[in-house]
């Protein structure tokens, strides 16, 4: 499963999160408790499984006395990574063909290998 950009928004929420709870130095369960949540709720909020709506969102901030945007990540800052396309090696299924003569056994290994690179 590829790792996409709102997996990244979200892991990047969790983070600031967390970093920002840990600065003030506020525990799990004290914002667990602001937010009316579980203390598993915030592990998981700053692990980024955790999607919290808006509101929660500006609760948080509000309970660490910042601006809602100093905790969301813009797009432009989200690494993403991109999920990584393999190609199978073909080349001896090709090599082991009878029926192929060797010039265009070559051109076909040839291809695969210049794909493979890409």
């Amino acid at each position: 499963m590829a790792f996409s950009e709102i997996d990244a928004f979200y892991n990047e929420l969790g983070l600031r999160i967390k970093t920002q709870r840990l600065a003030l130095n506020i525990t799990q369960e004290a914002l667990a408790q602001e937010l009316e949540l579980t203390r598993a709720s915030i592990i998981n909020l700053e692990n980024g499984r955790h999607k919290p709506s808006i509101y929660q969102i500006v609760l948080i901030a509000k309970y660490f006395n910042i601006d809602y945007t100093m905790l969301v990540p813009m797009p432009s800052e989200l690494v993403v990574e991109k999920e990584k396309k393999t190609v199978p090696d073909l080349s001896n299924m090709v090599s082991d063909q009878e029926e192929i003569d060797s010039p265009s056994k070559q051109a076909i290994l040839d291809f695969l290998s210049s794909v493979k690179n890409k």
